[in-house]
C-alpha cells in the first residue's frame, strides 16, 4: 500500500482525485487544480431558493386509452411506471454525456451540461456534486461550498459523495465536519479502502492517533502499512518523536521494509538539521 506523502492542503488536494471518485477516476486524476479551462467557467447558477422544488405532478391518466382509468388501476400505474423510467434514462443520458466532456478536459461545456441538469431534474444530487468537484478543482470555494450544500440537501445516497464533501471540508480546515462526513462515506460502503484512508488521514490530523491507526489498518489489511501512514501523518505535523515511534513499530514488525528505513532516515537528517524535509513521493 503507497503511503500517504502529501504537504499542506494543496497537495492533500492533488492526491485525493484520484483517491475519491471511483464513478469518474479519469477525470479526477487528469485534471490539475488551477486548470485554465475550468478557471474560465461560467458562474453557478444556483436556485434563487436553497429549498428542493417539490416534484412535479405526474400527467393524469383518468383518460388513458379513450377508458376512465381510477386510481390504482393497473393500466395507469403503469403509464406512471413508464413516464419515471423515461424520466430516469434521460436524466442518465445526460449525466453520462456530461461526464465524457469532463473526462476529455472540456470543463466549460462539461460545467453547461451539468448546470443544465440541474434545471431539468431540479431534485437530483448528482450534477450538482459534479459542479461542486469541478469548481473545487478550480479552486473556487465560495462556489464549491454552495454546490456541495445544494447535493446534501437533496439527499445523496451514495457514499462517494460523502467522501468528497469530507476530503473538502478537510482542505479547507473544518476538520469535525469533515469527520462526520467521512464517516458516513464508510457506513455506507464499509468495504471501500479509500474512503478508510481518507478518514484515517482526518482522525490523525486531528491528533485522534489511536483511532487514526485502527482505521488505517482497516484499509490496508496489516499493521505495518498502517503505522507508516501513521507516521508520514505526524512527520507532516513536526511531530517527530511519534513519528520516530510509529515507524519503529513498523520495523518491528516488517525489519527489512524498505520505506520505514528511508522515512527512519529522513526523520534522522531532519532532527540532525532541525529543517523537516519531506520524504519523497513513493
Amino acid at each position: 500500500m503507497r503511503m500517504i506523502s502529501t504537504l499542506g492542503v494543496c497537495a492533500l488536494l492533488l492526491l485525493t482525485i484520484a483517491c475519491r471518485l471511483e464513478n469518474n477516476e479519469t477525470a479526477d486524476s487528469s485534471a490539475a487544480r488551477g486548470d485554465a479551462a475550468a478557471g474560465e467557467m461560467n458562474a453557478v447558477e444556483t436556485p434563487e431558493s436553497t429549498k428542493t422544488p417539490e416534484p412535479t405532478e405526474a400527467p393524469n391518466a383518468g383518460a388513458w386509452g379513450g377508458i376512465e382509468t381510477p386510481e390504482g388501476n393497473p393500466a395507469a400505474e403503469g403509464v406512471e411506471e413508464s413516464a419515471e423510467e423515461s424520466a430516469e434514462a434521460s436524466f442518465q443520458k445526460g449525466l453520462e454525456r456530461a461526464q465524457k466532456m469532463e473526462n476529455s478536459g472540456n470543463m466549460e461545456d462539461a460545467s453547461r451540461a451539468y448546470q443544465l441538469l440541474t434545471t431539468d431534474f431540479p431534485n437530483r444530487w448528482e450534477p450538482y456534486h459534479r459542479l461542486a468537484l469541478l469548481y473545487e478543482r478550480a479552486q473556487d470555494t465560495d462556489a464549491a461550498s454552495a454546490l456541495y450544500d445544494l447535493a446534501l440537501q437533496r439527499r445523496p445516497t451514495e457514499g462517494s459523495f460523502f467522501n468528497d464533501y469530507g476530503w473538502y471540508q478537510l482542505c479547507v480546515g473544518n476538520l469535525e465536519n469533515a469527520r462526520n462526513l467521512l464517516l458516513n462515506a464508510v457506513k455506507m460502503d464499509d468495504k471501500n479502502p479509500k474512503f478508510k484512508n481518507n478518514l484515517a488521514f482526518c482522525l490523525a490530523q486531528m491528533e485522534r492517533y489511536e483511532e487514526a491507526f485502527l482505521m488505517f489498518r482497516d484499509a490496508a489489511g496489516n499493521s505495518t502499512d498502517a503505522y507508516l501512514n501513521l507516521a508520514q501523518v505526524q512527520y507532516l505535523q513536526n511531530k517527530h518523536q511519534q513519528a520516530r515511534e510509529s515507524v519503529q513499530k513498523a520495523l518491528t514488525l516488517s525489519p527489512n521494509n524498505e520505506k520505514a528505513q528511508e522515512l527512519l532516515s529522513e526523520l534522522e537528517k531532519s532532527e540532525s538539521s532541525n529543517a523537516p524535509t519531506v520524504p519523497e513521493a513513493k
